[in-house]
């Protein structure tokens, strides 16, 4: 089971890099509505801060939560969605 959340993680991971991957290329081309992201991620510095202190928030939540195991992976399926849908509606 040990293996099973590591395997989330890591997917989380790497759709949360892809949301942050899209974000910064709509910024380059000038194509993000956002008010609130085009100030994040004018500034690819912080927009990357930000996305690391929040996949290193919810890897140490899910860390001391893994006795709950339901909990734990519903947190890690939730991120890895929203992280999915993000990098989709930035193409």
């Amino acid at each position: 089971m040990a293996h099973q959340i590591l395997i989330m993680i890591i997917f989380l991971i790497f759709a949360q890099l892809a949301d942050l991957m899209t974000a910064l290329n709509m910024a380059a081309y000038k194509t993000e509505i956002n008010p609130v992201m085009i100030g994040v991620v004018n500034n690819p510095l912080a927009a990357v801060s930000i996305k690391t202190a929040l996949l290193v928030y919810l890897v140490a939540l899910v860390v001391v939560i893994k006795e709950r195991k339901r909990l734990a992976n519903s947190i890690v399926a939730l991120g890895t969605v929203f992280g999915i849908v993000g990098a989709i509606s930035n193409l």
